[in-house]
């Protein structure tokens, strides 16, 4: 399930990448919201960096998300599997932005929507990999730091309130943009 939501969400594949997961769903002391926001639910193209992607299509709907692909030899968009809102995947608000959080074992990765005027959503995380992110990350919030059995980062774990989680927000150069989603 979360390779899915990652590479449906990301378009990316973190096996290799130093992941930032926190302890609990983010932003704490917010409520979960239940269904996906109006605003929020629709199609979207998926726009890596400057080029827009029109044959693989986000679907957010009131309650799930799934991906479509356009098959090149038919011509068909094909629904891949559905990802439902639930108790491992967890929508909450602050402010404009939409905070995605998906349960990986024992903590919670979270992506943040944040929205771009007459276009759709930027898709963004804070990346384990970027050393200026974690760097300016730490001087907000302290981090739990998890190596492997050859001493290397596997990933790091906070656990940032509430303020902040928006003081990380606010901050240039902490959290990078993945991908944007155009709405159709």
């Amino acid at each position: 399930m979360k390779k899915f939501i990652i590479i449906l969400l990301c378009g990316i594949s973190l096996t290799s990448c130093v992941e930032v997961l926190y302890e609990k769903t983010q932003p704490q002391k917010t409520n979960t919201l239940n269904t996906s926001p109006k605003e929020l639910q629709g199609k979207y193209y998926i726009s890596y960096k400057d080029s827009l992607n029109e044959s693989d299509t986000l679907v957010i709907s009131t309650n799930y998300f799934t991906e479509l692909t356009l098959t090149k030899k038919e011509n068909i968009q094909q629904e891949k599997m559905k990802v439902y809102l639930s108790d491992s995947l967890v929508l909450k608000e602050l402010g404009n932005n939409y905070v995605l959080n998906f349960k990986e074992k024992e903590t919670w990765m979270a992506l943040v929507l944040k929205p771009i005027e007459n276009y759709g959503y930027s898709v963004t995380w804070i990346d384990g990999d970027n050393e200026d992110s974690v760097e300016k990350m730490q001087k907000i919030i302290e981090a739990k730091i998890i190596r492997n059995k050859d001493d290397k980062i596997e990933k790091y774990i906070i656990n940032p309130k509430k303020s902040d989680f928006k003081k990380l927000l606010k901050s240039k150069g902490i959290f990078t943009e993945i991908y944007k989603l155009k709405k159709l």
